[in-house]
């Protein structure tokens, strides 16, 4: 029986197909392969009960890729792992759908490696979507971060790119916050790399003073320089020498030094390092 109610679903059941075709005449945005699946981002909005994603939310994806990101099962993680940024290239196919003009939904990611899902039977390129853009009036705000000698301005880019992928800012304020949280973020890498420099420099400088207490005793003032100049070397040689860092570690622990011993005396000579470190990052 053809009631209201039914007529209504059919009426809407056709315009979501109407707005599908421009998504389904896409090639798929990872490997470019046709035909496509219209995929629905869940994370996009919240979800009713029984009800699904908008169709304004969709992006075309192969059979294969389509499978691969629902087998994945976080697809905010698996979009970040292809570099790709779903949300932009979603808005732009909806308009397009709402003009009915194909050409502007020609939203194509340029090619650059290899990507094959699991399972599937075809080798697809694997592409890099255009980088979600900041709003060139927020620029100002997003200077080049001053970087420090030895840190990669590539590494920062690929961070900056993840997280704006991640959050997907829409707003000025939610574009300040995912700023913030890329450069908080850079300050945290940034803070571990320098932790771990400091932790191998105190614990050299540990391995020395603890050869000390054994080599120096009962040795003959005559002889002190000397020996203090090779347990400075041995020190160094711990540091870049496996082997001898063994023999040394062997040696400590005869003598009762354990590693719970050597690591106390690293942290107690960075403590205050560590404490100031902690202070500027609580400030930020």
């Amino acid at each position: 029986m053809w009631t209201r109610s039914a007529h209504r679903d059919h009426e809407i059941a056709k315009a979501g197909l109407k707005k599908f075709i421009p998504v389904d005449a896409q090639p798929c945005l990872i490997c470019q392969q046709t035909p496509s699946d219209p995929h629905h981002l869940k994370f996009a909005q919240p979800r009713a009960l029984g009800r699904k994603v908008s169709d304004e939310f969709t992006v075309p994806l192969c059979r294969p890729h389509h499978q691969d990101l629902h087998r994945h099962g976080n697809e905010k993680a698996w979009w970040a792992n292809m570099q790709i940024a779903p949300m932009p290239i979603a808005k732009q196919l909806w308009d397009a759908s709402q003009t009915g003009s194909q050409e502007k939904a020609a939203v194509l990611p340029h090619p650059s490696r290899t990507s094959t899902p699991e399972g599937s039977q075809h080798e697809c390129p694997f592409n890099t979507a255009p980088t979600l853009a900041l709003p060139a009036e927020l620029d100002s705000l997003s200077t080049p971060p001053l970087l420090l000698p030895g840190e990669s301005l590539e590494k920062y880019e690929l961070m900056r790119h993840a997280i704006f992928a991640d959050l997907v800012p829409r707003s000025v304020i939610e574009w300040l916050l995912a700023i913030d949280v890329v450069e908080l973020s850079w300050e945290i890498q940034r803070y571990r790399a320098l932790r771990h420099k400091l932790l191998d420099h105190y614990r050299e400088k540990a391995i020395e003073q603890t050869l000390r207490h054994i080599d120096l005793a009962e040795l003959p003032p005559e002889m002190e320089d000397a020996a203090r100049y090779h347990i400075r070397r041995n020190a160094r040689i711990w540091r870049v020498d496996p082997t001898a860092a063994r023999e040394i570690d062997v040696r400590l622990a005869t003598y009762g030094y354990d590693s719970n011993a050597i690591n106390t005396q690293v942290y107690l000579q960075a403590r205050d390092v560590f404490l100031a470190f902690e202070a500027l990052l609580n400030k930020m």
